[in-house]
């Protein structure tokens, strides 16, 4: 018997049916959110753009000459299929093509009217990664605003309507913006498509579901090359990076959720009790933590198989870091397990679950507070749940230390001292210059200080005076002393 379930005639025919279906779900979710009726705009966005994903298959079925197998079809009716299958197929695609191919495909897509960044392409395919792993997601999100769910940390019913009213929009704005991405994808499919028969002689003069015009055009003037070169406004921008935060926490928060972390559960419970009141989206949470999260949430509800994850603490649109991890996690027999934990910056260690519980026992106390900085008063208290007693010199006892640090280098009493830090501690006029001078610099003139007179009430670290300090350098200097180990540790 045929393998062939759907004829290739009737591809295009289906990639039609799909295209009305996915407009009449986007006109209808366009006009409850224009209503604010967010709960109900999301999930029919959703319905859109798996009708349009299901269309642009059956585009490039059609223009494969690929009739559609009875297991094709079969697979076409997964939601998860739908919403990542036609980027898999690109990512795919991007990463077999060589330098010289990427670069034909741009020239190709430029000459046809469309604009395209000078990305690489293996940048490009981190983006569409990315992209496609929150896609992956949207049958999760429709179930939130279906359904109420019990969440066992919280002892209470996870509702919808817990979000602000605020991220209800920006993520309603979000998903939105991608359900019309894909019909605008699946309409260029088909126009391109509909083109090229009508070059060859076929539909001349025809009336077709789409495009709307009888005549063979080029590229160029086709109807959706126009929109696509249309950016985002300044605010519709900002709607959009919003929604992109909020379902990211939301996929890190199920994921959490989802797994028995044994000997963790306990911390692992009052840690979530802390992040899901939180109203920053998750941004600034430790990229470990969202490592673990994403890594573990790709993994639920789906096959025996291989999940990971990535994680800086850069700032949303800003690439530099300072913490990297990547997380894999392997799923068997319904059971996840954390089979590696590799930190970027430090490849050699390794991290059993006693140090993570380490690290989230930190976090209990720097996600008391939203944002990218913390008093020092809770980064102290961080340090001491990893057994370092830290104490800040008071500004009133600068000229002090500021004193004894020239004594000891007159004397030569800080023999291993960098000379540069040193340098800097002769050219200063005085204290007036302190916030001219490098972070080394001022340690260098508060902990020969601060040794002597402190360190016999069991002080092992000394900070100086500051009212805060960014999540970052907190972290970072918490993971070195996890890491290192030269401190008694809890």
């Amino acid at each position: 018997m045929s393998e062939d379930f759907i004829p290739v005639e009737q591809t295009l025919m289906g990639a039609f049916a799909s295209l009305d279906n996915a407009q009449t779900f986007f006109d209808q979710s366009k006009n409850l959110y224009e209503q604010n009726s967010f709960q109900t705009s999301i999930p029919i966005a959703t319905i859109s753009m798996e009708e349009s994903l299901k269309g642009t298959e059956f585009t490039i079925n059609f223009r494969h000459s690929e009739p559609v197998s009875r297991e094709g079809w079969e697979k076409l009716k997964n939601h998860k299929h739908k919403l990542t299958h036609v980027k898999d197929f690109s990512i795919q695609t991007m990463e077999k093509a060589s330098a010289e191919e990427e670069e034909k495909t741009k020239e190709e897509l430029r000459k046809s009217g469309m604009n395209v960044p000078d990305i690489d392409g293996k940048d490009l395919v981190k983006i569409v990664k990315k992209r496609n792993f929150l896609h992956s997601h949207f049958q999760t999100l429709r179930e939130l605003c279906f359904y109420s769910n019990w969440n066992d940390v919280e002892q209470s019913w996870n509702m919808f309507s817990d979000l602000s009213n605020e991220k209800q929009k920006s993520l309603a704005f979000f998903v939105l913006k991608e359900a019309e991405h894909s019909l605008d994808f699946l309409k260029l499919s088909l126009e391109k498509s509909v083109n090229n028969l009508r070059a060859n002689g076929t539909f001349v003069g025809t009336q077709l579901p789409y495009p709307p015009y009888l005549e063979v055009r080029s590229m160029p003037d086709f109807e959706n090359i126009k929109k696509w070169n249309v950016p985002l406004s300044k605010h519709d921008g900002i709607l959009y990076d919003n929604g992109i935060g909020i379902l990211q926490k939301i996929i890190g928060l199920n994921s959490l959720e989802s797994v028995d972390f044994g000997m963790l559960s306990d911390v692992m419970g009052k840690y979530l009790k802390i992040i899901q009141k939180q109203s920053d989206d998750g941004q600034y949470l430790h990229p470990l933590i969202k490592s673990v999260m994403m890594a573990l949430f790709s993994s639920k509800d789906t096959a025996d198989g291989n999940f990971d994850a990535f994680s800086t603490d850069a700032d949303p649109g800003n690439e530099k870091f300072s913490m990297a991890f990547f997380v894999g996690v392997e799923t068997k027999d319904g059971h996840h397990i954390i089979k590696e934990i590799t930190d970027l910056q430090n490849k050699d260690y390794e991290y059993p679950m006693s140090k993570i519980e380490q690290v989230l026992k930190t976090e209990l106390i720097i996600e008391r507070h939203e944002g990218p900085d913390i008093p020092i008063s809770i980064y102290i208290e961080a340090l001491s749940v990893i057994g370092i007693k830290a104490k800040m010199i008071k500004k009133e006892e600068l000229p002090e230390a500021f004193e004894y640090a020239k004594n000891a280098i007159k004397n030569n009493k800080l023999p291993n001292t960098p000379q540069q830090w040193i340098d800097e501690i002769n050219q200063m006029n005085g204290l007036e210059d302190w916030d001219n001078i490098s972070t080394y610099a001022r340690l260098t003139i508060t902990n020969p200080y601060a040794i002597e007179k402190y360190s016999k009430y069991g002080y092992n670290m000394f900070i100086t005076p500051s009212l805060g300090i960014e999540k970052w350098k907190a972290r970072t200097s918490i993971l070195h002393a996890i890491q290192e180990s030269f401190l008694p540790t809890s």
